[in-house]
């Protein structure tokens, strides 16, 4: 899966751009995780997570093909439901933030999941206690989910907003 946005692109992470996507992690730094403690093998496990469940671990390109994001996207069968997507995770570094390339990333994934008709609903795991994030989801028209919502597979992901697609 390829995206191209108006100034950037999504495609799947490559392991030559392992450093770079460390540095995403260390940058972005909301999961309360001590730069020490990322590396190259916390990278390739959750990349090896994504694929083991259906997911696509991607970078978000600026238009000089500089790494600036990631996002870890399951297009359909999340929690083994096909109508539901899911963006498991959007990091974006620290230099990249606030310039909209979370925001476009999500729209332009938004826009290719609507064109399954199969898919109904895009869960996300965004954090609960930011009021960043709360924000930053509202923006882009997720709602909190509720208790019945979320997905059995959200004792191992804190799935907390929904979106309906259709």
């Amino acid at each position: 899966m390829i995206l191209k946005g108006k100034d950037f692109e999504i495609r799947p992470l490559m392991a030559c751009k392992l450093d770079s996507a460390v540095q995403v992690y260390r940058q972005s730094a909301e999961d309360g995780i001590a730069d020490g403690w990322i590396s190259g093998q916390r990278v390739l496990m959750d990349m090896s997570n994504s694929r083991q469940t259906g997911g696509l671990f991607c970078g978000i390109f600026d238009d000089q093909d500089e790494l600036v994001g990631l996002i870890d996207i399951v297009p359909a069968n999340f929690a083994g439901q096909p109508e539901n997507a899911c963006i498991r995770m959007l990091k974006i570094a620290a230099p990249h933030r606030y310039r909209g390339f979370g925001g476009k990333a999500i729209d332009l994934v938004e826009a290719e999941l609507r064109k399954d008709p199969a898919v109904t609903a895009l869960y996300a795991c965004f954090r609960e206690d930011c009021p960043t994030w709360l924000g930053f989801a509202a923006r882009h028209g997720f709602r909190p989910a509720t208790q019945e919502e979320r997905p059995a597979l959200s004792l191992l992901l804190p799935v907390t907003m929904v979106k309906q697609l259709s």
